[in-house]
């Protein structure tokens, strides 16, 4: 979708770009938090992913 973005539109192409990287990091977070809590992680890591997520 990214090499799409950048290729196609030109007037797309920096927001574009911004959005699927921001989708890309927050789902990146939003899987780490869903490892944590499945796991038997210390509290300390638990709270950084809460913390990341928001």
């Amino acid at each position: 979708l990214l090499d799409r973005v950048q290729a196609e539109d030109p007037t797309w192409k920096d927001s574009g770009t911004a959005f699927i990287t921001s989708v890309t990091r927050l789902l990146e977070r939003l899987l780490d938090y869903r490892n944590v809590i499945e796991g038997e992680e210390n509290r300390d890591k638990r709270m950084s992913c809460t913390v990341n997520l928001l």
